[in-house]
């Protein structure tokens, strides 16, 4: 009898042992884990904290590389030719606004020499060039443009304008808002859209142009269609400075 009280007091001691031992080793892995979860977020906290540095860099030299484009940009613009500013990335920008308004029907011209009466010499060196380099960038936004630019009567002010009819469409107005500020991003001088009657904003001279009939065929002296009221008249007048 006595032995089986002292074999039954040393297993009740031993169950009380391995139970004081079990809920001391999960307190113990509860610390742990508490720890390892505090080392975690506070890993990743600083880990959050080092990328929005580096975002935050990032984004200040992108902004900084940006004001310096625009500066090169603007001391291109002063030193020479506007259509040389149209190259590269920022041809690529002005055809990536223009192709949502593909097929919109546009009009380059370029102005006149205001100080020479009866001049047919363009306003200043670079309007011509201009004009033709922007002939070029419709064509390659899909818009439907007349092969070369075309004089206008206007002769002044200067930097370029952009004219509409009174009854243009929704989506002529927008297409001429879109053109307007993506040279106005460039960064180039833009006034408009200024809303003109056709038929009080004419071209200057009969147009006429040497145009195949049939591809690769000879060029025949074909008269341009006259603009109707969802025509765009972009016109290249003086350089600005």
């Amino acid at each position: 009898m006595i032995c089986g009280l002292v074999e039954a007091f040393f297993a009740a001691g031993f169950v009380l042992l391995t139970t004081q031992v079990i809920v001391t080793k999960s307190r113990q892995l509860t610390k742990v884990q508490a720890f390892l979860a505090t080392a975690k977020d506070r890993q990743l906290e600083s880990d959050l904290k080092q990328k929005d540095g580096d975002i935050a860099r990032a984004n200040e030299r992108a902004a900084k590389l940006e004001v310096e484009a625009l500066q090169l940009r603007m001391q291109l613009l002063k030193q020479g030719a506007r259509e040389n500013l149209l190259t590269g990335e920022v041809r690529q920008k002005l055809v990536g606004a223009l192709k949502p308004f593909e097929g919109q029907s546009v009009e380059v011209r370029f102005g006149l020499n205001a100080f020479q009466e009866h001049s047919m010499e363009p306003a200043s060196p670079d309007v011509r060039g201009l004009a033709e380099s922007l002939v070029g960038l419709s064509q390659d936004s899909k818009w439907q443009v007349p092969p070369i630019p075309f004089m206008s009567v206007l002769q002044g002010p200067s930097g370029m304008t952009v004219q509409i009819s009174p009854k243009a469409s929704d989506l002529t107005v927008r297409a001429a808002l879109a053109l307007i500020d993506a040279l106005r991003a460039v960064p180039l001088q833009v006034q408009g859209p200024i809303r003109t009657e056709m038929t009080s904003n004419p071209r200057k001279g009969t147009v006429q142009v040497f145009l195949p009939q049939v591809p690769g065929g000879p060029g025949i002296l074909t008269p341009m269609p006259e603009p109707t009221d969802e025509t765009i008249i972009l016109t290249v007048l003086a350089h600005p400075l």
